[in-house]
């Protein structure tokens, strides 16, 4: 049976990774919900670009939100479908994702919603 790679077999880079992406999409969460919109836009847009096969379930949700505040309808469209096909791949491990997941699918259904 072969060994698993060990951690230190990773680079820096690979290893930080997940931190990245989570500091990337925190700083873009939080200024949506400060209201630089712009900001928040290209916060987000930015683990997206990196990492297009990572980009998690409530990253998109606030990015489509965030066009939606632009008043983007087409690019919050396509970040909303993005994030539904992002939606159900997510097998939640806690109750605490679960709910978070069902709240962020809640709001991005209400503020579309709203636009039509």
């Amino acid at each position: 049976m072969a060994k698993a790679p060990s951690v230190s077999s990773f680079s820096t880079k690979d290893r930080l990774k997940p931190l990245r992406l989570l500091c990337l999409h925190a700083r873009g969460a939080l200024l949506y919900r400060a209201g630089r919109f712009e900001d928040a836009t290209a916060a987000l847009r930015d683990p997206t670009a990196l990492y297009p096969l990572d980009s998690e379930f409530a990253n998109l949700v606030f990015l489509a939100l965030t066009e939606h505040r632009l008043g983007r309808a087409d690019a919050a469209k396509e970040a909303a479908a993005k994030a539904r096909v992002a939606q159900s791949k997510t097998r939640p491990d806690a109750a605490w994702e679960k709910a978070e997941i069902e709240l962020l699918s809640a709001e991005l259904d209400a503020a579309l919603k709203s636009s039509r």
